[in-house]
């Protein structure tokens, strides 16, 4: 429940981070768009020599061309350096949107292991375990349902093996090889057994 906490927040902060990078330059670019002419007349006519912008992004345009010495074709015209700025701080936007989706994930990621954990039965568990000592990650079918066939859950639940196994397939957990007919531990399988190994055991008996 804490961790799923945590993920409703951690949606509702990225919301408002998002929305409160992307406006402003959106609105910026707009003006600049729709005021092109009459910003460029402003600018040529009072050169600025630095700009603020929300963020704590500021741009300095240094001295002007007559007191440099140089070329006035040197230096780009203030309209242009803001333009780049702008493009530059879209893409810094892009760069932490792509982290903020990464963290998404790895928190959609834990709270997927913690449901599984919550119902997995502890037989499950251990075949999962069995999956990852063996020297291949695989056990044949014949060996898989000889070892169902001694569980708590085959004794009481007097379960098919499909539907047994029907858990562990559905959560990505294990895979079958559609050749040789084993199954095998998933990337998922081995994340999940390395993420028990930090939190409590509180399995069912089955």
């Amino acid at each position: 429940m804490n961790l799923l906490l945590e993920f409703i927040k951690f949606i509702l902060s990225l919301a408002v981070s998002l929305c409160g990078v992307m406006v402003w330059p959106s609105l910026i670019v707009l003006v600049i768009i729709f005021f092109k002419k009459e910003l460029s007349n402003f600018l040529n006519n009072h050169p600025p020599t630095e700009v603020n912008l929300p963020g704590n992004f500021n741009v300095k345009f240094g001295e002007s061309s007559d007191k440099q010495g140089v070329s006035d074709k040197t230096i780009k015209e203030p309209e242009t350096r803001i333009v780049d700025l702008l493009i530059s701080t879209l893409e810094d936007t892009k760069k932490q949107a792509q982290t903020d989706k990464q963290q998404l994930e790895l928190l959609q990621l834990q709270l997927h292991l913690e449901k599984v954990h919550n119902d997995i039965f502890l037989s499950q568990y251990e075949l999962l375990k069995l999956l990852k000592q063996s020297e291949t990650s695989l056990l044949s079918m014949k060996a898989v349902e000889s070892y169902y066939q001694t569980t708590a859950a085959f004794k009481n639940l007097k379960w098919e093996l499909t539907n047994y196994l029907a858990y562990l397939f559905n959560n990505y957990l294990i895979n079958l090889d559609s050749n040789t007919l084993d199954i095998g531990l998933n990337p998922l399988g081995e994340a999940y057994l390395e993420y028990t190994k930090n939190i409590p055991v509180y399995y069912n008996n089955y």
